[in-house]
């Protein structure tokens, strides 16, 4: 009768014992979350106009065969921010990648640079960069 007593308990704990081990084994560590970047800038007019008030965004810029032309076709990836009063802007949040800075403003005569040029800066933003002096220009009518 001791020798089985003995016996179960030490097949349970051996039991135990393997289930830690397995566990342990198919324990996975997960990997470091990417961290993301944000751009820093300010916005101004062509003619060096600050435009405080305005909207920036960050947008993927889609491609359409070899056409190279206004209007800038864009994905939106990041909400809007607004300009403060010293035309400054911060666009946080964003995963590693290429973007443009797009801008809208409600003062009439403003041209969004998406809209409006053909060559609209790419900005190659890597994972946890916080990418400062950015320049959105808007041009005027």
């Amino acid at each position: 009768m001791k020798t089985q007593r003995y016996n179960r308990r030490w097949i349970g704990c051996s039991a135990v014992v393997a289930a830690i081990g397995v566990a342990a084994g198919f324990a996975q560590t997960s990997p470091s979350p990417v961290k993301n970047g944000s751009i820093q800038g300010t916005v101004v007019g062509s003619d060096g106009t600050s435009l405080s008030g305005a909207r920036v965004y960050a947008g993927v810029k889609v491609t359409v065969g070899n056409v190279n032309a206004p209007p800038t076709l864009i994905t939106k990836v990041a909400n809007g921010v607004t300009a403060s009063p010293g035309n400054a802007f911060t666009i946080t949040n964003l995963p590693l990648g290429t973007y443009v800075l797009c801008a809208v403003i409600a003062t009439p005569g403003w041209l969004d640079p998406c809209r409006s040029s053909a060559n609209v800066p790419v900005i190659n933003l890597a994972a946890a960069q916080n990418l400062t002096g950015q320049t959105v220009v808007m041009t005027k009518l």
